[in-house]
This record gives C-alpha cells, structure tokens and sequence, in this order.
C-alpha cells in the first residue's frame, strides 16, 4: 500500500485497518446470521405501510368509481348518478396522486426490483383512467365495457401486494395469500352489486341482454369459489369470524337473491321485480368482509413484528460482544489522530476560507470603493509550538500579504482610472472650446473651401469628444454634460447620429413627440451613438442603417437595423450576457470599448439593450428607455438650448455659399424626388436656403425674395453658379441642430426641411435661434418633418468627407493636393507575430529617411492611393501603373479590403486568399491577373512559414511579413486556412498594419475563412 500521497488521517487509520477490520468482519457475520430476518420484516412492515396503504385506498376509490360510472351509463338521464360520479373522480383522483408521490419519494429506493416494477404496471394502467372517463363522459361505453376496464385498473393492485407476501418468513407468506385472495373475492362481489344495479337503473332491453346477465352470473361465480376455497385455509379463529358472517342476516339474504337470480327461467323479470334487497345486502356483506381483513392485516402485522423481536433479542448477546470490540479499537484510534487531524483541517478551512470567501469579498469591496482594515480582515491563526503552529504562522503571514496586494491592487487601479478621468477631462474641456473656436471660424469664413474643412474638423472634434466621454465612463465618471428641461427624443437621436463617422448612410424614421428628461440626455445620445457606429463599421458602405422608434407599453423603443455581416448565435449570446449582467471591463478586449461604454450606460439608468438578427441578415439593436426617464411634450422647453460660451450671436447672418463650378459638375445632376410640402425639393440636394436676393432674382418677386426657408433644387444652382457668384446676402442665422455634427443642416427624405420660425410679424424668414452642437440636443419642441423617414446627412454633396483613397482618374478633380506633416514610423523586421525590435539595418534606413525630409524642411505630400511616393524608382512606379489595371469583379467581402485600404493610408492593395491559394476578395483598383499573382505569392510566403513552424516545432504562423525596397507584403491567418494579404508603402508603420489586420480578423474572421476552391476545366479540354 503506498500511502505517500495520503494524508494524517488516512495514515492513522490505515495503522489499525487490519485489526479493526477483521474484527468487524466477525461481529457483522454473526450479526447478519442472527438479525437478517429481523430487518426483513421490519422493512416489510415498514415498506407496505408507506405503499400497500395508499395502493389499497386507491383500489377502493376505484371500486367506488366504477359503481358510479356503471349506473351513470345504464341511465345517462339521472343527475344523482352524473353527480356521485363526478364526486367519486376527485377523490380516486386525489388518492392517486398520493401514491404517485409516494413512488417517485426517496422511500421508492426500499422497494426490490418486483415490488418497483408491480406499483409501475400500477401507475402505468392509471394513465388509461382519463381515457375511460372521456368515453363515459360522452356515452361512449356501454356500462359491461366500463366494468371490465375499471376492474382492469384494479387488478395489478392484487398483484402488488402480493411482492409483498414472498419476502416473509415463517407462516406469514402463507396467510398473506389467503388474505389477497379474499380481498380479491370481495372485489368480484363488489363487481357483481355494481352490475346487478346496473341492470335494474337500465331500461327493460338492456336488463333483458343476456350479454349483460352474463356479466353478473361471472362475478357472482368467481367471488363464491374463492370465499369457498380459501375461508377454509384461514386459522380457526379467522375461519370462525367468517363462518359467522356467512351465517348472517345479509349473507343469507344475499345468497338466496343470488340464487334465485341463476336459477329464474327469466332472469329480466326477477331483476326488475320486487324492491331493491340486493344492493341493500351486497353493501352490508361487503362492509363486514373489509373489517375481517383488516383484522387479519393487524393480526399479521403484530405476528410479523413478534417474529422480528425475537430474532432481534437472539442476536444481541452476540452483537454486543462484537460491537464492544470494535468500538474499543475506533476509540484508540480516535484519540490518537484527533488532535493532529484537527489542527491539520483547522488550517485547510482558513486556507480555503481565505481563497473562497475573505479574498474575494475583499475585492468585492475594493471594487466597490469601500475601505479595507487589513488587521481586521486577517486574524491571527493560533495552532501551537509545534510544527503544525510554525505552518499556521507562515500561513498568517502568506494571507496578510495577499490582502496587502490586493488592497495596494486597487488603490493602484483607483489611481489609474482617477488619471483617465483626469486625462479625459482636460481633453473634453479642450475639445469644448476647439468646437466653440470652430463655430466661430464656421461663422466667420467666406470660402466653400475652408468651411467645408472647417465642418470636417467640427465631426472630427465631435468624435473626438465622444471617445473621451467613453473613457470617463469606463473609469467609473460621468462625462458631465447635463440639460435642465426635457429633451425631444428626435433630437437626442439626430445628435446621436452626428456623432458617428459615416453619418450619411442613417436613416432615421420619424419619432413621436416624447421627450427625455435632461439627466439623461447625455447617456443616452451616447449609448445611442455607439450602437449606429456599431451598425455602420460592420456593414457594407453602400447599405443603409435605420433607425426607427416608437412609444410601447414600458417606455421608448428605438430600433436600430444595419445590412451588415451580422453575428451568429454564439456571439449574439455572448454580447447580450454581456449587455444584461454587469462585468469587469476586461483590458484584453479593447475591440469592444463600446459595448463595454453601452452596458454601463443602460444600468446606470435602468436601460434595456438586446441585440437580434436583422431581417436583412445584419443585427438589429433595440434599446427599451423605462417610462421613468420619458417626459411629456409639455414639459419641453419653448426654446432651443442656450448657447455656448464663446458663439456668436444668434442673430448674425450667414453668407452665402456657392458651389465651385468643378464641384458641382463633378457631383453631377440629381433626379427629383417629389414632396407633399415641396414639389421641386430634392432627398439629396444641397441643403441651402435661398436668401433674399437669390429668390428676388430667381422668381422676380420681391414678396418670395423674403425666403420659405427650402432648399434650392440643385439643377437650379448649378446653371446659376456657373454664370458667377450670387452676391452675399443677409439671411436666416447659421441653425446648429444637435442631429448634425457641427451644425451642419441636413436632407429628409421627400426632400423638405423644416421651416424657418416665424419672426415677430409672421413672416417665415424671421432668424431662428441656432441649435446646439452635436451630442447636445435641443430642448425645444419643433415642428415634425412629414412626409417620410428622415434621412440624416451632415453634409451635402460637396460637403461632405472625401474618401481617404479616392480613385486616380478623380486625382484632376480634386485640384493640387495639400501636404501634411510627416510622422515616425516603427518598422520592426521579422513576423509581426514576434516580439523583437527592429533590425539595425531597419533603424538605420528609418534614420536616415527621416533625417533626409527633416533636413530638406519639406514634408510628405498626401498622395492618392497608386500614386508614386516621393522618391520612388522607375521601377517602382512601373510596377504601380502595372498594379492598377482593369478591376475584377467584386466579391462579396470586397468591401471590408476596399475600407481598410481606405482606413490606412499607405496601404496599396488587399486580397483574401483561400487554402488553396485562390484569391476570394479583392481591393479596388487591382486587375484580376495582379490579384492572381498577389495571391500566389503570399500563399507561397505563408506555405513557407508554416513549414518552417512544423520543422522546428515552433508552433503556427500568427503574421508572415516581407520586406521590400519600396514596399512592404504582410500575410496574416483568417482561420481554416484562408489568409488576409495587403501590400503597403515602404514609409507604413508597420505596427498599426500589423494592429489593423488583426482587428480585422478578430472582428470578422469568421466571415474571411473561405472553402478551398479549385480551378475546373471544361469537358472536352
């Protein structure tokens, strides 16, 4: 035995194993032998009181039940009989339940494997009884069928009590028998009242059936056999109990009635003559049967229990003996081990009550912010001088030290988050005034040009503003922006939206006329923000995202839907465990700040958000806002929200801006779209109004030159613009909406903006107040758009943001191009997946190049994708203008390469490459013969680098770069064998292509994992 391993106890006991075993094997022999009968009837007694009673309370009840059912049948038009069957139902019913519970208790594990199996075939003929009824119920049955099928239910009880009978010993198993057999005879007597009564409450054809004579000639015969067989095998004082009932009043009379009943030529008329003695006796003799056999079922239970004493006080004497001496060897070996065990196991409980509940309530609590007295919450374990007392010290000192560390822990991360707030907020107090020296330059500029930079840099500093509220919420603040008075909720969405990069793809439904109290107007425009930004980044750019809302039953439900990749169920899963149940902002998983920001934004105010598939395949993001933070239109302000510190007066006038000539035919001429309110307004024009003096010279009138505050159609202004400049004309103030980023006004579908406030003397040109900023949505009602869902666009046409790669052919287009500053970049060398600096080889060309552009004091120009760089060989720009050859046709993942090309700008080309090299998506401007022949080469480099892993049993190939003269090839796994390729400048930063690919495959890796596909020829070939 090796006991190694083993512990004290285990060891002090395996010292007296042998003896005490040995020991014990003798006492329980002899204590087997002498007392295996006792326990047997003990448990017999015990077994049938808790399941024979129930079973034969329960063939009572049916017995009863079946004496109804059977009347009910033979005269369906009597109420007392539909109503005592009815009755009888509930109680067989209740009974039955009874014994229903009694099988599946734990008692159930006494019974043997007959016994189990008999009250089954009990409670598995019960499932017949609703189908019995159902047929009685609907005169379905004839009362013969009904008697038969009850006794059927009744049967397997006999055969239950009769496991019973075989465990006894002795004589008992003998008058067990005779017992169930005389209850069985007594059963047919009840069967043959039943149908006797029958025959009487039917109709004169039915008593004159002679199917049915037959049924009370059957039960007759059968319970008489076995009253006459086995009354006689009783002991004589039971045999005497039953000579005497026989010899009774009742028995008599009912014999004689039996007999006239076989022996009358016409059985009809003797049952339908004279008065009803048959029942009357029948249920006197039967109530004098039950009292006999439930004398006998005493009287062999006291029998039973006599037995068992006896064979219990036989073995005492020898149980005793035995007893004694093993009791005598467990005492030594306890007080041996006791004190050396407890001392062991008083030292595992604090261990275990250290690590399972005092570590952990200490985190609990620092999380939570409380203090943490360490003295208090480490007490001082005493086990004495010995060695056990030496380790219950160093066990003191061990878990004193780990509620130091943990308490230092979270001072250590109170004091990083109290940073990141600190951070946070002196950027969201910078970013507020850079959008308020922005207003004013918006306010201030005459040219299209610099204003739309301006409106550019406004969304920028809006996003901005918004990830640095994010930060704060994640470190546990507030981002601190409030409103007194209620909020519209159209507006909290449209300044939602302003806050997204790609605002011009949302469409937003027109909302009811609720507002939200200004607590929450912050949070929610937030929340709201991060879950469209959501839907936009993970859906292609030429979809739509649509935002809708309506008033339900537990408050406000907005539903956001985009037609994007959308999320399996996993996921689905995962994010709304996420969103319902409150987690540790996990630091490993910052892909989704969002989610983490949206989650603690809803508990903060009791917000439910749950996320579904779309109906278009994306997913769709409904956000119920409780009834609580809802405000009645009434409660809104009248007016908009005050203005910023630092703006201009609302009442200055905005000049007027044209559209550059070139701008304007590159935008090219739209198609209508007509609207209730204005025919000739347009879901996508410049979103202008005209100024007195364009109306004046457009229409000729000096009534329409005072304005209806509509947009001019676009084919209307491009013939203008392109004639000369309309001079500058006092207008309607420049209007902020917080739907808006930056205040920049907006197209609805149908075309129609809402109209200017009317001025003091009605006229609809009147200035209105300027509107705030977005993520600052007004407090004012205003009036809603009709007509159709509001399309949110932050720019027109010639608004808005250029794609960071445009095409080269629109290169003559957009005029000179405009330098920006040159930045370091850390190219390492190597897989991107290891952990190693960059070469010296790598730094010092780096260096150098650096050295060389700081020196000339020039900068790198911003240069169109497929544009040679500064510097570049002939060849180089050779292979470039190879590069861009005639497009192949886009795949379905084309767009997710075409928005990282344009996401960073020195990357050329992507491709995604199945397992067996063939490439499945594509960038824009690269021919399917480059495309080919980019996917073969890094199928090759990546090949390469997974055989080397296999040789030198380093494990798989995270990222494979190759570094060029001018450029760099990066390949980077996407699962089940596919791969994700791009091919970047030589001045990348390597680091934030390595980090680009990544996220793109963690985020959507699933959807990159293509089947092999293979090149096929056609037959014939």
């Amino acid at each position: 035995m090796r006991l190694r391993r083993s512990s004290i106890r285990a060891r002090i006991i395996a010292l007296l194993l042998v003896p005490i075993a040995a020991l014990s094997g003798l006492w329980g022999y002899s204590t087997l032998i002498t007392t295996g009968d006792v326990w047997n009837q003990l448990d017999i007694s015990a077994t049938y009181q808790a399941f024979g009673t129930p079973a034969d309370q329960y063939a009572d009840d049916l017995r009863i039940e079946r004496a109804a059912a059977v009347l009910r049948l033979a005269d369906p038009g009597n109420k007392a009989y539909a109503d005592s069957y009815l009755k009888s139902q509930t109680v067989t019913d209740r009974d039955l339940q009874l014994l229903r519970y009694q099988a599946g208790s734990r008692d159930a594990d006494k019974l043997n494997g007959d016994q189990r199996a008999r009250i089954r075939d009990i409670l598995s003929v019960a499932e017949q009884l609703a189908a019995i009824r159902s047929q009685i119920g609907q005169q379905r049955q004839s009362w013969d069928g009904a008697l038969k099928d009850y006794s059927d239910l009744i049967s397997p009880v006999f055969t239950f009590r009769s496991s019973f009978v075989s465990k006894e010993s002795g004589s008992l198993p003998r008058q067990g028998t005779i017992l169930v057999e005389l209850t069985r005879g007594a059963d047919y007597l009840a069967q043959e009242t039943a149908a006797m009564r029958a025959l009487r409450a039917g109709s004169a054809t039915a008593a004159a059936d002679p199917r049915k004579q037959q049924v009370v000639l059957d039960a007759m015969h059968a319970q008489q056999t076995l009253f006459r067989i086995y009354v006689g095998e009783l002991d004589p004082q039971n045999q005497a109990d039953y000579n005497e009932l026989r010899t009774g009043e009742a028995w008599s009379a009912l014999t004689t009635a039996e007999h006239g009943f076989d022996d009358a030529p016409d059985r009809a008329r003797e049952v339908r003559s004279g008065p009803d003695t048959w029942g009357e006796n029948s249920d006197r003799v039967l109530a004098d049967i039950n009292a006999i056999n439930d004398r006998l079922v005493a009287k062999i239970g006291d029998q039973a229990h006599a037995y068992a004493v006896n064979s219990l006080l036989r073995g005492a004497v020898a149980g005793l003996i035995g007893l004694f001496a093993v009791v005598l060897s467990i005492v030594v070996s306890y007080r041996i081990g006791r004190r050396l065990v407890r001392e062991l196991v008083g030292l595992r409980n604090a261990a275990a009550d250290l690590s399972a509940n005092r570590l952990p309530s200490v985190m609990l609590r620092l999380r939570r912010g409380e203090a943490v007295d360490v003295v208090a919450e480490v007490p001082q374990l005493e086990f004495g001088a010995g060695e056990i007392g030496q380790v219950g010290r160093a066990f003191n000192e061990v878990q004193r030290v780990a509620v130091e560390a943990a308490v230092e822990q979270a001072e250590l991360r109170r004091g990083v988050s109290a940073v990141f707030v600190n951070l946070a907020r002196r950027s969201q107090v910078l970013l507020h005034r850079q959008l308020t020296l922005l207003d004013t330059m918006e306010r201030r500029t005459e040219d299209p040009r610099e204003l739309e930079d301006l409106f550019r840099l406004d969304h920028l500093t809006t996003r901005m503003r918004r990830h640095a509220e994010g930060l704060i919420i994640l470190s546990g603040g507030s981002p601190g922006r409030a409103w007194r008075k209620p909020v519209r909720m159209v507006d909290v969405v449209r300044a939602a939206v302003g806050e997204v990069e790609d605002y011009a793809r949302v469409i937003v439904r027109p909302f009811p006329g609720t507002g939200l109290l200004g607590s929450a107007v912050a949070d929610v425009t937030h929340l709201i923000a991060e879950l469209v930004e959501n839907a936009t980044v993970f859906s292609p750019p030429q979809t739509q995202v649509t935002v809708q809302g309506e008033v339900v039953a537990h408050g406000f439900c907005l539903e956001i839907d985009d037609r994007g990749l959308g999320l399996n169920e996993q996921h689905l899963g995962e994010v709304n465990q996420r969103l319902a149940v409150e987690q540790e902002f996990d630091l490993a998983d910052t892909d989704r700040l969002g989610l983490f920001v949206v989650s603690r934004l809803a508990r903060r105010h009791g917000i439910r958000v749950h996320l579904r598939p779309s109906p278009y395949g994306g997913t769709s993001a409904v956000v119920l806002i409780p009834r609580e933070l809802l405000a009645d239109a009434a409660e809104m302000a009248p007016t908009g929200p005050p203005r910023r510190r630092g703006a201009r007066p609302p009442a200055r006038p905005r000049r007027r801006r044209t559209r550059p000539p070139a701008r304007r035919a590159r935008q090219g001429p739209r198609r209508p779209r007509p609207s209730a309110a204005d025919p000739s307004a347009k879901p996508g024009g410049l979103p202008r109004r005209r100024t007195p003096a364009q109306a004046e010279a457009a229409d000729g009138s000096p009534a329409k030159a005072l304005g209806t505050g509509r947009h001019r159609r676009p084919e209307d202004v491009a013939p203008a613009a392109a004639k000369a400049p309309a001079p500058a004309a006092p207008g309607g103030p420049f209007r902020r909406s917080p739907r808006w980023p930056a205040g920049r006004p907006a197209a609805v579908a149908g075309g129609r903006r809402a109209a200017a406030a009317p001025g003091p003397a009605g006229q609809p040109g009147a200035p209105t107040p300027r509107r705030g900023r977005p993520g600052e949505p007004r407090a004012g009602p205003r009036a809603q758009p009709r007509g159709g869902p509001l399309r949110v666009r932050l720019l027109p046409a010639r608004l808005r943001p250029r794609p960071r790669r445009p095409p080269p052919a629109r290169l003559a287009d957009r005029g000179p191009l405009r330098a920006r500053p040159d930045r370091e970049r850390r190219r390492p060398v190597g897989a991107a997946g290891a952990r190693g600096r960059p070469s010296a080889a790598a730094a010092g060309r780096a260096a150098l190049r650096a050295g060389a552009r700081r020196a000339a004091g020039r900068s790198r120009p911003l240069r169109p994708p497929g544009a040679p760089a500064a510097g570049r060989t002939a060849r180089t720009r050779r292979r470039n203008r190879i590069m861009t050859a005639t497009t192949p046709p886009s795949g379905e993942l084309d767009w997710l390469l075409n928005d990282l090309v344009g996401r960073v700008a020195t990357l050329r080309h992507a491709v995604i490459l199945s397992s067996d090299g063939l490439a499945t998506g594509v960038s824009s401007g690269l021919g399917r013969e480059d495309a080919e022949h980019l996917a073969a080469v890094a199928a090759g480099f990546h090949s390469l680098a997974k055989g080397a892993g296999r040789h030198f049993q380093v494990g798989g190939v995270r990222q494979t770069m190759v570094e060029l003269d001018d450029a760099f090839l990066f390949i980077t796994a996407a699962g089940d064998g596919s791969c994700l390729a791009v091919l970047s400048d030589a001045e990348s930063d390597v680091g934030q292509i390595a980090y680009e690919m990544a996220l793109l495959v963690k985020r959507v890796g699933e959807h990159l994992a293509a089947e092999p596909r293979t090149e096929t020829t056609p037959p014939g070939r």
